[in-house]
């Protein structure tokens, strides 16, 4: 293991590496190894594996990503000189392969690994966008015993160089071919479900990304519809039921209802000059077929979401061991008018205490999970939580002022109620003081004697 990295000779990576990325690759090891040095995790009995990066989280091209992967595992056999066991990535390639490709557990890695590889140490990449350069940084997270879900070490953030090469289409251009790809996917379609285009890791449906969804659509259309053969696809947004959440085997096959009906979703990527977008369309069985390239960005239109939106309350997302699933009725991060009844789905995969805040576009963040209605916090495991539904007396309507609002929900092992600042125990809607949205990670992950996973839903309103 020691000798080989990715499939290639130590000293054939090191021919393909650019030298410029040793600095940085040497430092997020650094910071790594130091963390564990500090929890005493250096010993020979430590399993530590490296999550690959997704395709929809990047970027960049996930065999480009995975480059950063394998120089910074290289980096990490060396520097720990023997004394954490490394998993190989085929391992964890072959547990993804196993699943389908659009299934929730890809987006809850700790609890995927925990459960089905025998790993103790998980380190998860995230690479990001700033001013046209590839941020790079880590964290490693338990997945086993006692330190389940904890995160036991974070990097910095260090700047890594990529290839850029690539041509740049015009919209039209690239929605032209994006289709005709996409259709020889989908040669029985019938109807497209819109289920948004968003900008880069952040889940916001930007102006931009509704309109190149509604410019996909029409191209659909255009290529679809048939008079003389009196063909006519439906074009629909994202509708979400407490069926869609359940497991692939308790599900209601209804498989005639499915037939014919495609997902569209997308992300794009601001790198200046251009704008790399990456459209996704799955079909009822899952197969999926993707298309991406560079365009050149559309004049008039905003690319980048406004306001002061705290990503940091999505850093954790994924990192804990509960399988939670976590999406409204209009899908993952929808769009909602002001004025909308808004409805959200929970899904654990045990028994859990859960706690959900909303933070409004104006910045003020309330409590919402357990409330005077709904005071007991415990949900059952295995089991769709449609809150507030039917069953709760009381509403969540969208207000105004348009911009993006977030739904954070925290689910641990035991009733924390009792622990949490004064300032969270309230029951009745009350808002949260100035900074603490942003500090709400770190005081739920401070709780002694607890597991616990985070979610997150990204709500766009508009007017």
């Amino acid at each position: 293991m020691a000798g080989i990295v990715a499939g290639l000779p130590l000293n054939a990576w090191a021919q393909k590496w650019s030298s410029g990325n040793d600095l940085p690759i040497k430092l997020l090891s650094d910071d790594l190894i130091k963390g564990f040095g500090n929890l005493k995790l250096l010993n020979r009995r430590t399993r530590v594996a490296i999550w690959p990066f997704q395709e929809k989280d990047t970027p960049i091209s996930p065999d480009m990503a995975e480059t950063f992967n394998t120089a910074l595992l290289s980096r990490l056999i060396k520097d720990s000189e023997g004394t954490l066991l490394f998993v190989g990535r085929k391992e964890l390639r072959t547990l993804i392969a196993d699943l389908d490709e659009s299934s929730p557990d890809i987006d809850n890695p700790v609890a995927l690994v925990s459960s089905r590889a025998n790993v103790d140490v998980l380190i998860i990449g995230t690479l990001a966008l700033k001013k046209g350069r590839a941020e790079l940084s880590y964290k490693a997270v338990g997945a086993s015993g006692r330190r389940l879900g904890q995160i036991l070490a974070a990097t910095g953030t260090r700047s890594v160089t990529f290839d850029r090469q690539q041509a740049v289409m015009t919209l039209d251009q690239a929605l032209r071919s994006a289709v005709r790809k996409l259709a020889d996917l989908a040669k029985d379609l019938k109807e497209l479900t819109l289920a948004g285009i968003r900008f880069e890791t952040s889940r916001v449906q930007t102006p931009l990304g509704r309109y190149i969804e509604q410019r996909a659509a029409d191209e659909f259309t255009d290529v679809f519809n048939n008079v003389l053969s009196n063909r006519m696809i439906r074009i629909g947004r994202q509708q979400v039921t407490p069926n869609d959440l359940k497991p692939s085997s308790e599900k209601d096959q209804t498989t005639s209802v499915n037939k014919g009906r495609y997902v569209l979703t997308g992300t794009y990527w601001d790198f200046g000059s251009s704008i790399d977008l990456r459209l996704r369309l799955t079909a009822p069985d899952g197969r999926v077929g993707v298309w991406n390239n560079r365009i050149l960005p559309p004049q008039g239109i905003q690319i980048r979401p406004s306001g002061n939106f705290p990503s940091v309350l999505l850093e954790n997302d994924g990192l804990g061991p509960f399988k939670f699933s976590l999406t409204s009725a209009r899908g993952e991060n929808p769009v909602y008018d002001i004025g909308d009844k808004l409805n959200f789905m929970v899904r654990l995969d045990r028994d859990a205490w859960l706690y959900c805040f909303y933070r409004q576009a104006d910045g003020k963040m309330l409590k919402i999970i357990p409330n005077r209605y709904h005071e007991n916090a415990f949900i059952k495991g295995g089991q769709v939580h449609t809150i507030p539904g039917q069953r709760l007396p009381f509403d969540l309507n969208i207000g105004e002022p348009a911009g993006i609002e977030l739904i954070k929900c925290f689910a641990v092992s035991r009733d924390i109620s009792k622990d949490l600042p004064r300032e969270l125990r309230s029951l009745d809607f009350s808002v949260l003081p100035d900074g603490m949205d942003f500090r709400l990670p770190a005081i739920f992950r401070r709780m002694r004697g607890v597991l616990i996973s985070e979610g997150s839903v990204v709500i766009t309103v508009k007017q």
